[in-house]
């Protein structure tokens, strides 16, 4: 197509000599002969034209590939038809689940690929977490600490409900008391008011009391001492403490117990337990007589009128058919007890006694 082209502007020229791109008078335009169109719409009413039927004139000559028009396509590319056959229907069906792996798989590749790091030339490095060893050790710690607090909160709470429980059921059952240390009985003071007290003190006695006791055939083989410190709601106190003398005796448990107050050491009582009636009533005696040169008793006391003689004590202690029997010597008040079994001990008591008319006589007792 012969088209007319301005020398000036080299634009198309609509006009025979006038060129309406830059508006020139152009006398002589240049004729040339275009066979395309360039920056300009192809025009509706030609379609026997290279651009239409340029490939198919090429592949029937054998040197060029005809491309399909697009309604010509089918079901493939973006003018794809909608409607599709049921043969087409189960083919895609079938084939969904490998389309859907195939994606699966590109995604998972994908990711992979995001989470990896160029590292050397052509190689990929993981990305590897790092963690702080200090931190993880000083959570450790902090969580060691809460424990430990934790259990000491719980202890102290179960320990205090504990002893109130305990105080509510002393309470409930009558036994409303608290225990004392021997520090703390003697700073409560004494004498005890649940014990009568001999006025002799448990350090006046040690000397003649270890001579006493080395004397006599049944050797001391050991000693304890024990305390019970106990103040009572209605502020009576016993304060007790016990220095135990273990004899060595067969086939027995021999013992000589010397009971005195915790705070002032005054001497509550003397427990013997022996065997055979003679070491009873000897030992007896001897204890007495050294209370006596202790000066255990008031005056009043060593001078009773209605006191038992002290060797009649002694008698009446060693006659076989006395079972038992109770009195009192100037100061001091004696119970005894004497089993009929050979191989039984006998058990004396020697306790202060300030009321002579309170001694009951019961049966196969007699009065010293």
């Amino acid at each position: 197509m012969m088209q007319r082209i301005c020398p000036v502007c080299d634009q198309v020229m609509k006009h025979a000599h006038y060129c309406s791109a830059c508006h020139s008078w152009v006398k002589d335009p240049v004729y040339m002969n275009v066979t395309y169109y360039l920056n300009e719409r192809h025009p509706k009413n030609e379609a026997h034209c290279s651009y239409h039927n340029g490939e198919q004139e090429a592949a029937k000559a054998g040197i060029g590939k005809q491309r399909a028009m697009p309604w010509e396509l089918g079901n493939t590319g973006k003018h794809a038809r909608k409607n599709v056959t049921p043969n087409q229907l189960g083919r895609n069906a079938a084939a969904g689940p490998k389309a859907s792996d195939s994606r699966n798989r590109r995604a998972q590749a994908d990711q992979a690929q995001w989470q990896t790091r160029a590292g050397t030339a052509g190689q990929a490095k993981p990305v590897v977490k790092k963690t702080n060893p200090v931190k993880k050790l000083i959570i450790l710690y902090i969580v060691l600490m809460v424990v430990m607090w934790l259990f000491r909160m719980v202890s102290g709470v179960a320990s205090s409900f504990i002893d109130i429980t305990s105080n509510v059921f002393d309470s409930v059952n009558g036994a409303d008391y608290r225990e004392l240390t021997d520090e703390e009985a003697k700073d409560y003071g004494g004498p005890c008011t649940d014990e009568a007290h001999f006025a002799v003190t448990i350090e006046d006695l040690q000397t003649p009391m270890q001579e006493l006791i080395h004397t006599y055939p049944l050797p001391v083989t050991g000693t304890d001492t024990y305390s019970h410190n106990t103040v009572y709601s209605d502020e009576t106190t016993w304060f007790s403490s016990t220095d135990t003398y273990y004899i060595e005796a067969e086939d027995t448990y021999a013992y000589v117990d010397f009971d005195y107050d915790t705070a002032t050491g005054q001497l509550h009582q003397i427990y013997l337990s022996v065997p055979g009636r003679g070491s009873a009533a000897d030992m007896t005696k001897q204890f007495l007589l050294m209370l006596n040169d202790a000066d255990a008793w008031d005056s009043e006391q060593n001078q009773r009128s209605d006191a038992a003689d002290l060797d009649e004590l002694y008698d009446r202690m060693m006659d076989f058919s006395v079972t038992q029997t109770e009195g009192f010597w100037r100061g001091a008040g004696i119970n005894a007890e004497f089993p009929s079994a050979e191989n039984e001990n006998c058990n004396v008591w020697i306790y202060p006694d300030r009321s002579s008319d309170s001694y009951s006589y019961g049966e196969n007792t007699d009065s010293l």
